[in-house]
């Protein structure tokens, strides 16, 4: 019988795991060590290392989503523009940002690319269709104005998710804040109603 708590507690402490480590150098002997769990019960739940990440992967993923979408239910923000920038500090959790050290933290980025790219893919889906919704209704409002830039709500939805994804990936944590401010900040002034 498959415990649902034993599964989600492996996956959890995988995470711990896998930070400390990376991907390159964590083995099922260690992730079972790390949990307390025997090997023969990590792969009763995981076939191997790669469907464990994937789990952990989409653990943060899902988790993510969830915090932003309850932030933007508590707040009271009326603009779309303060909204959207809510939404991506919230949403832009990190899935392993806790790791200190700079080889382990490309070894998991590098792991996540070629394992779990279709699960960051559905969370960046998630993120652009967020930002469309809010441009829509920006445009709606009388917000903001998207034929002074030539595009569409959808088009820009893409480009601000294709440049925050760039801050995300490329800007220390402690910038991300204010790179992503700046971001915004420009778009804002690009779309002002006259």
């Amino acid at each position: 019988m498959i415990s649902n708590n034993t599964k989600q507690e492996i996956v959890e402490l995988a995470l711990k795991c896998f930070s400390q480590f990376g991907f390159s150098k964590t083995n099922m002997t260690i992730i079972s060590e790390y949990t307390g769990y025997s090997r023969v019960t990590v792969h009763k739940y995981f076939k191997n290392k790669n469907i464990l990440f994937r789990s952990v992967v989409q653990l943060c993923t899902k988790n993510s989503i969830s915090t932003a979408e309850n932030r933007m239910q508590d707040i009271q923000l009326t603009n779309p523009w303060d909204l959207i920038e809510e939404y991506l500090m919230t949403i832009g959790k990190k899935v392993f940002e806790n790791v200190q050290d700079d080889y382990v933290l490309k070894d998991l980025h590098s792991a996540v690319h070629d394992l779990a790219k279709d699960i960051v893919d559905a969370k960046q889906t998630v993120t652009i269709k967020f930002i469309q919704n809010e441009l829509e209704q920006g445009v709606k409002q009388n917000l903001l104005d998207l034929e002074s830039v030539n595009t569409t709500a959808e088009e820009l939805a893409y480009l601000i998710d294709y440049s925050y994804y760039g801050i995300m990936r490329n800007a220390s944590l402690q910038d991300i804040p204010n790179h992503v401010h700046h971001l915004i900040k420009v778009y804002r002034v690009a779309t002002q109603v006259a």
